[in-house]
């Protein structure tokens, strides 16, 4: 199990390589439920990226569908952007007439 975390933060956070955190573990002494705190936080970080990438992905989908091929500044955009933005373009998609309004 410590190894599948292991890789997972490594993976998932890009903060931290496999060296620093196994020597964080082996100088701490780690209870079971502090360990599965570290766990639940991780996962959940896991879901909400998941979560993000969806959402920048189906908003890019839509735009595509509607107004053709995406400039590349929109794809930044939309790659760089926090959730609220996305909600928000989401929402102009419907009544915008070009890419342009969607955005500003």
């Amino acid at each position: 199990m410590l190894e599948t975390l292991l890789r997972y933060v490594v993976k998932a956070t890009k903060k931290f390589d496999e060296q620093q955190i196994r020597e964080v573990l082996n100088q701490s002494s780690i209870e079971e439920d502090i360990m599965q705190d570290f766990i639940d936080k991780y996962v959940e970080e896991g879901i909400q990226q998941g979560v993000r990438q969806g959402e920048r992905k189906l908003l890019a989908s839509q735009l595509k569908h509607r107004f053709g091929t995406l400039p590349e500044w929109a794809c930044g955009r939309i790659e760089k952007t926090d959730a609220a933005a996305i909600e928000q373009w989401s929402i102009r998609l419907f009544s915008a007439s070009s890419i342009d309004e969607v955005f500003h």
